[in-house]
């Protein structure tokens, strides 16, 4: 199969903002984000990183088709949910680069796209942002929650692990947002991974 890789900034995100929300919504509803997604909100995320000077998505398509990105932006220019545990606890924000997503359509994962999307920001970053130290990105917390685990579930802490991430014990961040059985959105325990540059 003939796949594309294609690096994406400022206007470049703009024009793949449509497709990226619907792949983004269709693939969060999967466990363990649950996620009932937001056409509107979804725009106006990734409408932050089409904004930012220095952030990037990576797109992989397959016959002029997306099918899986990664997201990454300066931690410093995310929401306050992200920076204000990790500020509290004395890391250097301006020293994060902030990896919001891997995401692929499912028939093309397990072939290790993910890992080819990883290994490609994160030489993107090392190799063109050279005052960020450290990577970061954050997962949602499933420990302490009451829904099953489907068979077919992989959990990514195998890919986490194979680029060096570690869990953070602290701080935990909370963000909102509305799961495919709720009628209104709740906060969400999530956890940080962090490696460095």
């Amino acid at each position: 199969m003939n796949f594309t890789i294609d690096f994406l900034k400022k206007e470049q995100i703009k024009e793949v903002i449509p497709f990226l929300s619907k792949l983004r919504i269709k693939i969060f509803k999967e466990y363990p984000y649950l996620y009932d997604g937001d056409l509107e909100y979804e725009k106006e995320y990734l409408n932050t990183y089409a904004n930012s000077k220095n952030a990037f998505v990576i797109s992989l398509s397959l016959n002029n088709r997306i099918i899986g990105a990664c997201t990454a932006i300066p931690l410093l220019e995310e929401v306050d949910e992200f920076k204000t545990p990790l500020t509290k606890e004395n890391y250097k924000i301006e020293e994060l680069f902030y990896i919001g997503e891997i995401i692929l359509e499912k028939e093309f994962r397990n072939c290790g796209k993910g890992k080819e999307l990883m290994q490609t920001a994160i030489t993107y970053i090392k190799n063109n942002y050279p005052k960020y130290k450290k990577i970061i990105i954050c997962t949602v917390n499933r420990d302490n929650n009451s829904y099953p685990i489907p068979n077919e579930y992989k959990d990514l802490k195998y890919l986490w692990e194979k680029f060096n991430f570690k869990k953070l014990e602290r701080p935990i961040a909370y963000f909102s947002w509305k799961e495919i059985n709720e009628t209104e959105e709740s906060l969400k325990p999530m956890n940080f991974w962090i490696t460095t540059v």
